[in-house]
């Protein structure tokens, strides 16, 4: 990388000849730069060289630039410096290749953020002004959009990931705002939260309490079955054998009511679980149930 450096210095590129005001403030921004590249201060450096092809486009500043913000380590500048060779008619092969090892070394520290607008703004990234509709990029992770609107300001945290492009749709102050991926955040909605777990783990305690009783009165049950099965009562009918099948029939009623029991509270729970109760992760599956003459309907929404 140093020796592509030199040789870009040792010369003029071919794209700053002419004396036009642009083309000399572009020679005087690739020179300085050629001097803060030489005193290792690549972040000038790597400004410098882009400022100067951004005065009068040229495969060699871009490679500059590319290379000094990739020893300069500053990934924000590097990719927006790839963009800009993506969008080059032709590249050279020096210039592909700065562009493929800062992507290779960037790609996963930076993400595209687009930010909309719903009425009339005026955004900013961190206190930095950006363009309504346009993506630029943002370190991976949290950041905050500040909006300023006709009457007052807001504030909208987003989420940047790397490797796709992060979109946040700004409302007026004071609606609800999309995360990146589309999520409202409806103040309503949070509002309306469903009922505390608390719930769930009543009916869940109930199972298990009615599965127990449920057990231990299919034991007894089986028990009393074996008492009238000893006493012969089943080839022969006696008053005792009346009352030890009367106390058997009783015994598996209370065992079938158990088990009924631990089976509707068991789907209580499960529907809690799943459909109402607030688990503290946003929004809710709703399911809607429909009973006409001839069918019955089941509607869901995840």
């Amino acid at each position: 990388m140093l020796r592509s450096i030199a040789v870009i210095a040792s010369c003029a590129p071919p794209a700053l000849a002419g004396d036009s005001p642009a083309v000399e403030q572009a020679r005087d921004a690739f020179d300085q730069a050629t001097v803060a590249y030489r005193a290792r201060d690549f972040a000038r450096a790597a400004d410098l060289f882009a400022r100067a092809d951004e005065l009068v486009p040229s495969d060699e500043a871009l490679q500059a630039a590319l290379e000094s913000a990739t020893q300069a380590d500053d990934a924000l500048l590097a990719m927006r410096l790839t963009d800009r060779a993506a969008r080059a008619v032709a590249t050279s092969r020096g210039l592909s290749e700065a562009k493929r090892l800062a992507e290779q070394r960037f790609s996963k520290r930076a993400g595209r953020l687009l930010v909309r607008c719903r009425s009339a703004c005026s955004p900013s990234l961190d206190g930095r002004a950006i363009s309504v509709g346009v993506p630029v990029w943002a370190l991976v992770g949290s950041h905050v959009v500040t909006t300023s609107g006709d009457s007052a300001a807001s504030r909208t945290s987003v989420q940047v990931v790397p490797s796709q492009l992060n979109e946040v749709t700004l409302r007026a102050p004071g609606e609800g705002q999309e995360r990146p991926g589309g999520e409202a955040l409806d103040p309503k909605r949070a509002r309306t939260a469903g009922p505390s777990p608390n719930w769930f783990w009543v009916t869940a305690g109930a199972t298990v309490a009615l599965g127990g009783a449920a057990l231990a009165s299919g034991l007894d049950t089986l028990a009393k079955r074996d008492d009238f099965v000893a006493a012969g009562c089943a080839e022969r009918g006696s008053d005792a054998c009346d009352e030890l099948g009367s106390s058997g029939n009783a015994a598996r009623l209370r065992t079938n009511l158990f088990v009924a029991g631990a089976g509707v509270t068991g789907l209580i729970g499960a529907a809690l679980a799943v459909f109402v109760v607030d688990w503290g992760k946003g929004s809710k599956p709703v399911v809607a149930f429909g009973l006409g003459r001839d069918r019955v309907s089941v509607a869901g929404s995840w």
